[in-house]
């Protein structure tokens, strides 16, 4: 699960004052390779318990995935054929839970 921790530690090495300021950011900012990799070194783990945890691949679900949609305007484009644009993830992360729980 994305950990407050990690933003936080993302956050500061953005020069961010907080989380909240750094999720605004992250969700409203192209990123760059750098920082993409700077994101990335502190909200992976280096355990594969990750992809065993079914609550983590729901709260990706539920929470994360819906709230980027949301904030970059998404949700309401459709592809060419009509599918709505966040369904294939969804349906990949509801296929990965089915098969972890």
């Amino acid at each position: 699960m994305i950990s407050e921790r990690g933003i936080a530690g993302a956050a500061s090495e953005f020069g961010m004052a907080d989380v909240e300021s750094c999720i605004r950011w992250l969700v409203s900012t192209p990123l760059t390779r750098d920082q993409i990799e700077i994101l990335a070194s502190h909200l992976t783990v280096g355990e594969t318990y990750f992809f065993r945890e079914k609550r983590s691949f729901e709260v990706l679900e539920t929470h994360i995935l819906p709230q980027l949609l949301r904030v970059r305007g998404e949700r309401d484009r459709r592809c060419a054929s009509g599918v709505p644009a966040a369904a294939p993830a969804r349906n990949l992360i509801r296929s990965r839970c089915s098969s972890t729980g």
